[in-house]
């Protein structure tokens, strides 16, 4: 039974729903800024769900990003529509029941290929399972402005721990933070067909914004546009709207946003953003942000901060420093010999190869230069000088580590008084 409350909002609204089936509506206007939300990434030129994708819709400069959640066997959060691998891979079988590790082996770019000769690109086969930390670590990397619709996709299927594990996720990052409550700012959109996910991630964290996907809703408030209270932004198929084109300005009397998926076609872009959608999905973010920017919409383009060039497929060049410089041995002893150790950290997201290290005494160098074959991204390797005769050089000195062809560099200073180094 109905409430008080809610059993006045359903009147108002009944009396609101004959407008929603006029086939033509008087212009809406948005809510803000209108978002163009690359679907998949860019999923008509590239693989959906890839580095490809996301890196096209970047280029195409839209506003936000999807990502469709799977758990992983292991528990990780990666970006895939389906709970099967069977459609984008040449694996069979649910995506929980491989490890992240067991995925990555899988190629999620072939089938693209085969399903779409017109637009294959040979790079594609090989293509790899994103997680959604990597994009979310990549694309902020490239623009700390984009912004990404994240949804959990048949969330009741993994036992309440999707939610759980996107909100850790999301705070660890320091993500949760910007969200205000406000779709318009948030770094985060959350989006679900259920709504029990929606109001679980709302109580997990309270100023996140949410959007409602449907396609055609059971519940009668929500088909007048009054949305649950955890709920904030409805979300319909487009087919919906355009056979209710009055419900978003039902919705936006209620001071919520409608977002729609997924157009394409530029005439039934044009048809939704007359009637006032706030957000568009689009395989073809491209078409969508020349639409936008036609009628002066969107999101200002010095505000979406999109690069016009970035490392493609989130290769980004190693960032070598010097962690730590050593001494060895503190006392000097037999032959009066000393030699430094280097420990050089990678905190960049690509891998260093062949890493060259000069350490120098008092500005001569100490043997030969040393060479690093690899240095992964997020590791660390060490490397030791020749040897260097402190016999007879007492007094103040100091030992200087470069990082040849990098600004990476360290100096520390040591005395030699007798047979002790400090």
């Amino acid at each position: 039974m109905l409430d008080t409350k809610h059993a006045g909002l359903l009147a108002a609204a009944l009396v609101l729903l004959p407008c929603l089936a006029f086939a033509q509506v008087s212009l809406e206007a948005p809510l803000g800024p209108v978002l163009a939300i690359g679907h998949r990434g860019a999923s008509y030129v590239a693989p959906e769900h890839t580095l490809f994708a996301y890196d096209q819709a970047m280029a195409f400069d839209a506003d936000m990003i999807e990502c469709d959640l799977q758990l992983t066997k292991d528990g990780v959060l990666v970006c895939m529509h389906d709970t099967t691998v069977d459609r984008t891979s040449e694996g069979t079988g649910r995506a929980d029941t491989y490890t992240l590790d067991e995925l990555r082996h899988l190629d999620f770019g072939a089938w693209f290929n085969q399903a779409n000769p017109a637009r294959a690109r040979p790079e594609y086969a090989g293509a790899r399972i994103v997680t959604f930390e990597e994009q979310l670590a990549c694309y902020l990397r490239h623009n700390p402005r984009m912004r990404f619709h994240v949804e959990t996709k048949a969330p009741a299927e993994y036992g309440g721990r999707m939610e759980p594990a996107l909100v850790d996720l999301l705070t660890r990052l320091g993500l949760v933070a910007t969200g205000h409550q406000d779709i318009q700012t948030s770094t985060i959109v959350v989006q679900s067909f259920d709504l029990a996910s929606l109001q679980a991630v709302k109580a997990l964290a309270p100023t996140l914004p949410t959007a409602y996907l449907f396609s055609a809703p059971a519940d009668p408030l929500i088909a007048a546009g009054v949305l649950p209270s955890y709920v904030d932004a409805a979300a319909p198929t487009s087919v919906f709207l355009r056979a209710n084109p009055g419900y978003v300005g039902a919705v936006h009397r209620t001071g919520k946003e409608v977002h729609t998926w997924t157009v394409d076609d530029p005439a039934e872009i044009d048809a939704l953003l007359d009637i006032g959608v706030d957000g568009i999905f689009s395989n073809r973010p491209d078409v969508l942000r020349a639409r936008i920017d036609a009628r002066g919409t969107g999101v200002d383009a010095a505000v979406r901060g999109n690069p016009a060039a970035f490392p493609a497929l989130c290769q980004f060049p190693p960032d070598l420093s010097v962690a730590d410089l050593a001494l060895s041995p503190e006392r000097v002893a037999g032959g009066d010999v000393v030699t430094f150790t280097a420990t050089i950290a990678n905190t960049g997201a690509g891998d260093a190869a062949d890493v060259r290290v000069r350490f120098l005494v008092d500005g001569a160098p100490v043997g030969d230069d040393r060479m690093i074959a690899r240095v992964a991204a997020g590791a660390t390797a060490t490397v030791t000088s020749a040897s260097w005769l402190a016999k007879r050089q007492t007094g103040l000195h100091s030992v200087e580590v470069r990082v040849l062809e990098t600004d990476a560099a360290a100096t520390r200073p040591f005395v030699v008084q007798g047979n002790k180094l400090q």
